[in-house]
C-alpha cells in the first residue's frame, strides 16, 4: 500500500556527528523516550531513527530522517519544542529538505525496517529532470528492499533515493552512498519497533 496523501510531502533529513567516547546508549534511551510522541504525531508519515556507531560505521553519529504530510507539518515541527529539545541536546543541525517524487514498495512495513540507504546523484543542468527521476526510478531494488523513497533537492539539483532494507545491503553498485542502521521507525497510524 502507497502512503496517503503524497501530493504535497516533504523529506527531512539532519545528522549529528558524535565524539569517539560519546555514550550511544544514552542515545538508545532518548530514542525510547521520545519515540511514542513520534509514534502518533499528526502530519507524519513516517521517522526514521538512526545510530551508526564504530567499528561497524566510519563515525559515530545520530540521523533522524523524515517523511512529513505537508508543509505546514514540517514547519510547524521545526518551530517547536520537540526539535528545539533536540538542538537543546546536540545543538541545531543543519537539516536537508528534498521534494517527493515517488514512493515505491510496501510503505505499510516499513516498522520492519533495520537499514536505510541513501544514494545521491547529480542531475545533469541540460538533462529534463523528469527524465532523470524516471530512469532512476528504474533501476533496480537491492535485495530485502521494503521501500524506496526518491525525490530530488532543486537548490543543488540532485536526486535523493532513501532506501529501506530489512537486512545490510551489499554496497559494491551503491552511488554516494550512506548506509544508517535504524533502531526505531515511527508511522503513525502503523506499528512501530525498537531494535537494540
Amino acid at each position: 500500500m502507497i502512503a496517503p496523501n503524497l501530493v504535497n510531502a516533504l523529506l527531512l533529513q539532519y545528522e549529528t556527528p558524535l565524539p569517539e567516547d560519546f555514550d550511544t546508549k544514552a542515545v538508545r534511551e532518548r530514542i525510547r523516550e521520545i519515540a511514542p510522541a513520534f509514534d502518533r504525531m499528526f502530519g507524519l508519515l513516517v521517522k526514521f531513527y538512526a545510530l551508526n556507531t564504530r567499528p561497524e560505521a566510519p563515525i559515530n553519529e545520530y540521523v533522524s530522517t523524515y517523511l512529513w504530510q505537508n508543509p505546514l507539518a514540517l514547519r510547524e515541527f521545526l518551530e517547536g519544542e520537540r526539535f528545539a529539545n533536540y538542538a537543546d541536546t546536540f545543538a541545531r543541525p543543519s537539516a536537508r529538505t528534498w521534494l517527493l517524487h515517488d514512493i515505491a514498495g510496501e510503505f505499510d512495513e516499513l516498522a520492519h525496517t533495520r537499514f536505510l540507504l541513501k544514494q545521491t546523484v547529480a542531475i545533469p543542468r541540460k538533462t529534463s529532470i523528469s527524465r532523470s527521476l524516471e530512469t532512476w526510478a528504474k533501476r533496480p531494488l537491492p535485495h530485502s528492499t521494503i521501500a524506496r523513497i526518491l525525490g530530488f533537492d532543486s537548490a543543488t539539483w540532485e536526486i535523493i533515493e532513501l532506501t529501506a532494507l530489512a537486512e545490510r545491503p551489499d554496497l559494491n553498485r551503491a552511488i554516494n552512498a550512506h548506509l544508517y542502521s535504524i533502531v526505531h521507525v515511527s508511522k503513525p497510524g502503523g506499528t512501530s519497533h525498537v531494535t537494540e
